[in-house]
């Protein structure tokens, strides 16, 4: 065929893509625009804003010597964080990170 173009796909195209401090930054705001999306929708008082702190952080792990990947990573450390996003019986689910994550507009993956 002439005058045909063949695709030819660049499998590291994510990791040079995320290895640039620049997009590792716009990635990291993003992150941060997510946790204070939390903080917003997080119930007042004692069971919510006041224990729940929310984070926003940069990570890097090695993906089994093939290099370093890039993360960020959005969540709590309290323990029973999960009532909130998740709800119980007795409380409702106030769902703060899947409403941030969407008004950031960003997608939700993973979770159990």
């Amino acid at each position: 065929m002439a005058g045909s173009v063949r695709f030819v796909p660049n499998p590291g195209l994510a990791a040079e893509l995320l290895s640039d401090p620049a997009l590792q930054r716009d990635i990291l705001s993003r992150g941060q625009d997510v946790r204070r999306g939390i903080l917003a929708q997080l119930p007042s008082g004692k069971s919510g804003g006041v224990r729940v702190r929310a984070f926003a952080g940069r990570s890097y792990t090695d993906t089994q010597g093939t290099g370093r990947e890039f993360h960020v990573r959005v969540g709590t450390r309290w323990k029973l964080g999960h009532l909130i996003e998740f709800g119980s019986v007795h409380n409702r689910a106030y769902s703060p990170l899947r409403r941030a994550v969407l008004a950031a507009g960003l997608k939700l993956k993973g979770g159990g």
